[in-house]
């Protein structure tokens, strides 16, 4: 019986280690005794639903740790992040978006969590908020994750000022 294990025979209570040849005249009803199995998972790890040896923590959530005891309708030790939290896999716990950078369903990676510029303003470096583009750049705006960066483009030749001016 998988996540038991057996004890043995029982008969009105007590265990039965051996029926004494010739003493037994008749049928004799035992009850089979059985522990419901419990798992130690690591930190980063949970118990499956059905399962009898512990899994690594996907993506997206966060698994404490613990011990378990088999269970075929739930898994254990398991839990989805929060909004504006993210997790890769294998975590205890879950990290918080950067200032200004969000998410709502997908939790899974740094790159879950997204921050929308909008046009004029870009991100100059991972993790870091929308900027400026500065005089003589345009950008279009848009969305990127925590781990990327967007670009801003330099105005055509006779549409530049100030600083990008100077470098031509």
């Amino acid at each position: 019986r998988t996540g038991y294990t057996f004890n043995g025979w029982y008969k009105d209570g007590v265990k039965v280690t051996e029926i004494a040849s010739g003493t037994c005249t008749g049928a004799i009803s035992l009850v089979a005794q059985w522990t419901i199995n419990s798992y130690k998972c690591a930190a980063g790890e949970y118990l499956a639903q059905g399962a009898t040896e512990c899994s690594v923590c996907e993506a997206g959530s966060y698994c404490v740790g613990g011990t378990y005891e088999y269970n075929t309708e739930e898994e254990q030790g398991k839990s989805v992040c929060d909004s504006n939290s993210y997790s890769d896999a294998g975590a205890a716990e879950c990290t918080p978006c950067a200032t200004g950078y969000t998410n709502s369903d997908d939790h899974a990676g740094i790159g879950s969590c997204k921050i929308t510029c909008p046009a004029g303003e870009y991100v100059a470096e991972a993790g870091k908020g929308c900027e400026t583009v500065g005089e003589g750049y345009y950008g279009i705006g848009g969305t990127v994750g925590q781990d990327e960066t967007s670009e801003r483009n330099q105005c055509p030749e006779g549409y530049r000022e100030g600083s990008a001016a100077e470098r031509e």
